[in-house]
């Protein structure tokens, strides 16, 4: 069985957010290459503790394509959530939330912080009418790259799962974005 072609309006919507996201990334690059010179005019916090309270509001490109955003809880704890589209199959529009937790201290880095992250949600996936709506658990596993002199991280996560209903199946989300932080 062939697996139905992705429609060509979903495929311009992606490189446009690709081309988007490689703009504001390049931007930022060039942006940070200026300022190393200077001092820091707004510079990203030193440690969790400096985040707890903060919120990062960014793009997320993948399984969803959309708006990310994440919530410092403490040192270590943080609430993730996206909210987009789906491309699967007939749908309008997904949602996912989970409660993620990190470890800043398995991959030394010199510059910025990379702390790797596990966590469990669940997420919808909302259907045009006549589809029955999905349900699911997701277990996100991930790393997000904190910029030094920047409050901004760019994150790559991957989240195997479950759909619980309209029926039990094994399924697979992630993606990749980028946070500015409030």
């Amino acid at each position: 069985m062939r697996p139905a072609p992705i429609h060509e309006l979903a495929v311009r919507k992606i490189m446009k957010i690709f081309s988007t996201i490689l703009l504001l990334v390049t931007s930022c690059l060039l942006a940070c290459a200026d300022e190393q010179s200077a001092p820091p005019k707004n510079p990203a916090p030193d440690s969790t503790e400096d985040y707890a309270g903060k919120v990062g509001i960014g793009v997320i490109v993948g399984e969803p394509t959309g708006i990310s955003a994440k919530y410092w809880l403490n040192d270590n704890f943080a609430l993730d959530t996206a909210a987009g589209w789906s491309l699967r199959r007939d749908s309008d529009f997904y949602l996912h939330g989970d409660v993620l937790w990190h470890d800043f201290d398995l991959i030394p880095i010199s510059n910025g912080q990379l702390p790797v992250y596990i966590g469990a949600g669940g997420l919808a996936r909302f259907r045009d009418s006549g589809h029955a709506n999905e349900v699911g658990l997701r277990m996100p596993v991930g790393a997000s790259y904190m910029l030094e002199n920047t409050p901004m991280d760019i994150f790559v996560e991957i989240a195997p799962g479950i759909d619980v209903s309209p029926d039990i199946r094994a399924d697979i989300t992630g993606g990749i974005g980028i946070r500015y932080w409030f």
